[in-house]
């Protein structure tokens, strides 16, 4: 019988090298960061949609509603992003692959 242990180790330090990697080259941003200059850029977006004479009020909340997504654009890359187990021991390649 072959002992899978030592091929998870090596897997799981091939994973910990490629992570190390991608900080030291700057690939991965940090998320609440990020989050602080997103919400920066959305008030002032916020305050300049609503400053402006020539729109509706209809056309306003239109604009401020797309901006609002923005969060969960941002959730949506990091699900797309993760290799964690996502429930059932799947990764979210594997999960999507079976929708």
């Amino acid at each position: 019988m072959v002992c899978s242990r030592p091929f998870k180790t090596q897997r799981e330090i091939t994973r910990k090298l490629a992570l190390e990697n991608a900080i030291t080259t700057g690939s991965v941003l940090n998320r609440a960061e990020l989050e602080k200059v997103f919400a920066a850029i959305a008030n002032a977006l916020a305050s300049r949609v609503m400053s402006v004479q020539g729109l509706s009020r209809q056309e306003k909340e239109d604009l401020l509603k797309d901006l609002s997504s923005w969060p969960l654009a941002l959730e949506d890359v990091a699900h797309a992003q993760t290799r964690l187990p996502r429930g059932k021991g799947k990764r979210h390649e594997e999960d999507q692959s079976e929708s």
